[in-house]
């Protein structure tokens, strides 16, 4: 999935819904730093997403995405990141996937 093919489907999802709540989804590689991940994010919300979401892959820039969202929003935002269970493992699938990538 590419970034432009969520932008497509948001706003699609966004013409056929006015109640729901739309969570836009980052695909793989549209959030490689703080600075993609927050233009991608903008791009989904300017599609019609409500909120915007991803997995993995920023664990060392939380604090500085936590501080941009929270100035955007006028309120605390925290970024939870899951410590144990499945999510966890998961997570530290991906990135060893990631390292294997590069």
């Amino acid at each position: 999935m590419t970034m432009e093919m969520m932008l497509h489907h948001t706003a699609a999802c966004a013409r056929g819904t006015k109640a729901a709540l739309l969570v836009g989804d980052l695909p793989f590689g549209s959030y490689e730093s703080p600075a993609m991940a927050l233009a991608n994010a903008r791009r989904l919300v300017g599609a019609g997403a409500d909120a915007v979401k991803f997995e993995g892959g920023l664990i060392p820039q939380v604090e500085a995405i936590e501080a941009w969202l929270t100035e955007r929003a006028k309120r605390r935002v925290r970024i939870h990141v899951p410590r144990r269970g499945d999510k966890r493992g998961l997570l530290e699938l991906a990135a060893r996937n990631g390292a294997l990538a590069d």
